[in-house]
């Protein structure tokens, strides 16, 4: 499509004024577009730091107020050990130290809520000296003697694995020792039957475990005992299990599948208070211990419970965990980002729970306090202000972008008017200029004009001659090209051809065997004739030595190496002779099948199989049995390169290479390969893997397939050598 000149101006004047106008306006509309965006960015980050800070805040706060429970019942402990040790001090005790239970109990078939007031303790004891139980209250039943044991040994106390009496036997006057969470193991089935997940039924089946604090009892700086109380877990499960990251305690069990949940671990790792009671650590009825999950876990494992939760070693879940369990042990607070077992992302916020009762003295940090929001909701209303933020940007956007479109309207109709104004006066000259280059320059000569468009006609005319001047020699250099053109590739043919004749190895390398022919034929001849008269005189001494049985194995062993050396000479007048290939058309099968019936007896006798995969209606065109004797060579050097048996392989296929087609041999076998100096040797005169081998077989090979234009190619494949023979495709006529 043709545009007159009057567009073009018009196109120009548009370049000139309503494209700037198009891009200030577009630049405007786009850093008006990211300002915005990045302030709200900033102010919306802010917020979400804000309430990083929050979460972070109110996982400290109740990170204190754990602390402040292990205080307390610290606290009771060092209460008890001030009365007298009698049944009716435990009692009094036991009653007068509860705590508040809001949780769900099975009613019939449904699950109701209820608040309780249970009993601190699951368990206080005193134990004497020798680690025998003395006075021993269990869920506020004294035990009887036959009940009582000795927990010296940890397999007859509560939780079969309880270290405390040895423990606290270690401790000074006054000093309390507070144990890992002991309990019986659960599986999630343990937990919850059949139900598809604890909020379902609200909890389910509680853990059975406990906290145990223990101290000495001293008579006058005389060791008596050892004196615990057993917090019961459902306490401290207590203190997470009703808590909303934004709401606070609002339910009687936290949603673990919302991500909206408070945990507690020690400062092994552990989780010791959650949801999921399946996470906990314990010993199970067996006495084994709950080993954690790793990476290598069973995935049935992890889901059925069979597993517990360490936060050291649940990275694979999500590096989230590690960290906040490593930063608790460094008493410091942080957030991260973390997916749960369940898939669920959230925010998980954590704080070290401080605490100097020993063994936790050391750190003096107990373990750490989570609080998690699900990753949506967190942060939802700093969201919604910002999507609020961005439709107010994006109308004012639209605004500013109808303002330019008017203004671009405005130009484009001065613009259209001006360019009419411009070019009226060029479009009779326009019109001349279709005759430029003409010869005659009639059309030319009827311009006359007197100002600067007749000035432009005359310009025309004398440029119109020069171009039909210029036109003519371009003409003739075009004609000299063209015959320097013919003349190039006519030099270049015969360049190719020399080029051709120089890259091609093959006859060199022809001619240096044939030189290594003709002498080994002449050696051949010059060691037969003797070799001949030396077989008939062994073979006459071996009869007169009828006697001597030892000289006689000496001459047949040296008759076998004559008989050797006369096969070698044979295999020298074959490699030297120059016969010509006798050409004819013939079936590739029935060539490799003659080639198999040869080495068949020897391959089963050394427990090699044969494979064949031959195209029937292949045709190859050469000389059969030379070919037939380079395919015999190569499978004979396979069959000896498998002494402990293996697999022949034999295929023939067409192929095609540099736009040129094949037929390709191919003979594989299953021996220990080649070596990378061997597949460049192998086929060189003389040249032999075996002590025995004469190493012309495959010379012969390389020979033949040289005779017919084609190249043989050694290599390794998957299981061991192999060896390619590539003849080219030719007609009967050729």
């Amino acid at each position: 499509m043709k545009f007159s000149i009057k567009y073009k101006v018009l196109l120009a004047f548009f370049s000139l004024t309503i494209l700037p106008l198009i891009a200030i306006s577009l630049i405007s509309v786009y850093s008006l577009k990211e300002s915005g965006k990045k302030i709200i960015s900033d102010a919306i980050g802010g917020l979400e730091k804000e309430e990083e800070k929050r979460l972070i805040k109110e996982a400290e706060n109740y990170a204190r107020i754990v602390s402040e429970f292990l205080k307390e019942r610290e606290k009771d402990l060092k209460d008890l050990a001030q009365m007298p040790l009698t049944v009716s001090s435990f009692q009094r005790f036991y009653n007068t130290r509860k705590g508040k239970v809001w949780h769900a109990v099975q009613m019939g078939k449904g699950v109701k809520e209820v608040i309780e007031t249970l009993p601190l303790y699951k368990e206080i004891a005193f134990v004497d000296a020798q680690g025998n139980e003395k006075i021993v209250m269990k869920k506020g039943r004294i035990l009887q003697e036959p009940e009582l044991k000795n927990v010296a040994n940890p397999r007859n106390t509560t939780y079969l694995n309880e270290d405390y009496f040895s423990e606290t036997c270690k401790l000074k006057k006054g000093e309390v020792f507070l144990s890992r969470l002991k309990g019986f193991a659960m599986t999630k089935r343990d937990q919850i039957g059949k139900a598809k997940s604890p909020e379902e039924i609200k909890g389910g089946k509680p853990y059975d475990g406990v906290l145990r604090f223990s101290m000495p009892i001293y008579e006058k700086e005389n060791f008596q005992g050892v004196l615990t109380i057993a917090l019961d877990h459902i306490h401290l499960q207590e203190l997470t299990i009703h808590i909303h990251p934004r709401y606070g305690n609002n339910s009687v069990f936290s949603s673990y599948e919302s991500g909206n949940y408070a945990f507690i671990f020690d400062i092994d790792g552990w989780i010791i208070t959650h949801p999921k009671y399946w996470d906990l650590p314990g010993v199970f009825k067996d006495g084994t211990q709950k080993a954690y999950m790793t990476e290598k876990s069973k995935k049935e494992d992890i889901e059925e419970g069979i597993v517990g939760f360490n936060l050291d070693y649940a990275g694979f879940i999500s590096p989230g965990y590690p960290l906040a369990a490593k930063e608790v042990r460094e008493k410091k607070s942080g957030i991260v980002n973390v997916t749960n077992v369940g898939g669920v992302r959230k925010v998980m916020a954590y704080a070290p729970i401080y605490c100097n009762i020993k063994p936790y003295d050391e750190t003096n940090v107990f373990g750490g306090f989570t609080l998690g929001e699900k990753f949506e909701d967190f942060g939802a209303s700093a969201r919604a202000s910002q999507q609020t933020l961005l439709e107010m940007l994006d109308k004012y956007q639209k605004n500013v972008g109808a303002l330019f479109l008017f203004l671009i309207m405005v130009v484009a109709v001065i613009g259209s008017v001006f360019s009419s104004h411009i070019t009226e006066p060029l479009i009779t000259l326009t019109k001349k200029s279709r005759y430029l280059g003409e010869t005659d320059f009639e059309n030319w000569e009827k311009v006359e004009r007197d100002d600067e468009i007749g000035e432009l006609a005359k310009i025309f005319y004398e440029m119109n001659k020069k171009i039909n001047e210029q036109t003519k020699d371009l003409k003739s250099s075009m004609e000299e090209l063209k015959n320097a053109k013919i003349k190039l590739e006519e030099y270049n043919i015969r360049l190719k051809r020399e080029i051709d004749l120089l890259k091609d190895e093959k006859f060199r390398h022809v001619d240096r065997l044939s030189s290594i022919g003709r002498l080994a034929a002449g050696l051949a001849h010059e060691i037969r004739n003797p070799l001949t008269g030396i077989t008939l005189f062994l073979d006459d001494l071996h009869d007169r030595l009828s006697g001597d049985t030892e000289s006689q194995q000496l001459i047949v062993n040296a008759l076998k190496e004559i008989e050797r050396m006369d096969k070698l000479i044979n295999e020298l007048l074959y490699f030297s002779s120059s016969k010509v290939p006798q050409k004819t058309v013939f079936n590739a099968n029935e060539m490799i099948e003659s080639v198999i019936v040869l080495v068949k007896k020897i391959c089963q006798k050394n427990g090699i199989k044969i494979l064949q995969d031959v195209k029937k209606e292949l045709a190859v065109y050469g000389d059969k049995e030379r070919l037939k004797q380079a395919v015999l060579n190569i499978v004979l050097n396979a069959v000896q390169a498998m002494e402990k048996g293996g697999t022949l392989a034999i295929l023939v296929n067409p192929a095609e290479k540099d736009n040129t087609e094949y037929v390709l041999i191919e003979v594989k076998d299953t021996g220990k390969g080649l070596d990378e100096t061997d597949t460049e040797k192998i086929f060189e005169p003389f040249y032999s893997l075996r002590k025995e081998g004469t190493g012309l077989g495959l010379a012969i090979a390389k020979s033949i397939v040289l005779e017919h234009e084609g190249t043989i190619i050694a290599k390794n494949w998957a299981e061991g050598a192999s060896f390619e023979i590539w003849l080219p495709v030719k007609e009967n006529n050729e």
